[in-house]
């Protein structure tokens, strides 16, 4: 996926508000003084979503060291307790050797 636009908001809603009145996308670069190859990204956007190519994606969301650190801690402790298997245990989880021997 590409970066973001080089061209401003303003350059944007004008570029589409010509595109919407057939102006190609060479023409559009000149008239606004952008590159070509701005221009053609949102064009090709335009192409696809039309007016709605003004609306931006949220971005990806982003999660610290420590909120990932917890997550997989805690995934792993739940999978060493509950899944797991030992020979010496016949082959059962800690969980569920503990539930077999209390039950007997």
């Amino acid at each position: 996926m590409a970066g973001p636009s080089s061209l401003t908001e303003e350059q944007r809603a004008a570029a589409i508000e010509l595109f919407d009145d057939g102006w190609a996308r060479r023409s559009v670069a000149t008239r606004l003084g952008v590159s070509v190859w701005a221009v053609g990204r949102l064009y090709d956007l335009w192409r696809v979503r039309g007016g709605a190519a003004l609306v931006r994606k949220p971005s990806k969301r982003s999660f610290s060291f420590e909120f990932k650190l917890e997550v997989t801690l805690d995934d792993y402790i739940t999978w060493f307790n509950t899944s797991r298997g030992h020979t010496h245990c016949e082959v059962l989880s800690p969980v569920q050797y503990r539930t077999q021997t209390l039950a007997a």
